[in-house]
């Protein structure tokens, strides 16, 4: 199985000046509208910065892995990212409790 190249989504102004008309402002632009075509030209696989995946979701998803790779015996590996200036929110505590 291939893995795909990350997928990166130009600058935010370009992007915007591609889907909007010169004379019409940004904050005229309905954030509905916006946000849907931003969630269509992210993948799967950039859950981490899509509406309704959070932290939770991905402590599942490596569980799940890990489960499924003793199952058939096969090594995995794991690559973990301080992210603490992007998500400050999370409490590391949390984290490693629910693991």
């Amino acid at each position: 199985m291939e893995i795909p190249p990350p997928f990166v989504l130009p600058r935010r102004s370009s992007l915007c000046h591609s889907l909007i008309p010169e004379r019409q402002s940004i904050d005229k632009l309905t954030p509905t509208f916006s946000e849907a075509t931003l969630e269509e030209a992210q993948p799967v696989e950039q859950a981490g910065f899509r509406r309704s995946f959070s932290t939770i979701d991905h402590i599942h998803s490596i569980e799940r892995l890990l489960e499924v790779g003793c199952e058939y015996q096969q090594p995995i590996t794991l690559v973990f990212i301080a992210f603490d200036k992007a998500f400050d929110s999370v409490v590391p505590q949390a984290i490693w409790k629910s693991l």
